[in-house]
């Protein structure tokens, strides 16, 4: 199964998959959609929270950058599931708010089978709690 590429994507224009495999993380008002939670606004420019979340996205395990966007600020990772070695995907893409304030856009799913059983949720919140804990070693929280 191909996967479209990330720089494709329209979140304003979003249509949610079918399937329940997969997870959208996004803050208030970026996609044509609601999601819940919605990615929180952090205190620190957009170049700032970028390479804190590379930081963040380094330490984890059997993940793979696999393209990117830099006029997007838009990156399309795989990650290896530890049990059955299933390859998920996960765009990254950071948002500036304004000079001072950013915001993350996280949206992780599976190309294969119909439901995760809750894994593409579960990685997000992972990958947040992971960032939470930088950003409060940096003092943004």
């Amino acid at each position: 199964m191909s996967v479209i590429p990330p720089e494709k994507i329209d979140f304003k224009h979003f249509t949610l998959p079918k399937t329940s495999n997969f997870f959208l993380f996004a803050p208030q008002g970026f996609c044509n959609v609601a999601t819940e939670p919605q990615s929180p606004v952090f205190d620190c420019p957009v170049d700032k929270l970028e390479a804190y979340m590379k930081e963040t996205i380094s330490t984890l395990k059997r993940v793979k950058l696999r393209s990117f966007s830099e006029k997007n600020r838009r990156f399309h990772y795989t990650q290896t599931t530890w049990l059955c070695r299933f390859t998920d995907y996960i765009i990254v893409q950071y948002l500036p708010v304004d000079e001072k304030k950013s915001t993350i856009l996280l949206y992780s799913y599976s190309q294969t089978g119909t439901f995760d059983l809750g894994a593409n949720k579960m990685r997000v919140f992972k990958w947040m709690i992971a960032l939470k804990h930088i950003l409060q070693r940096e003092g943004v929280l």
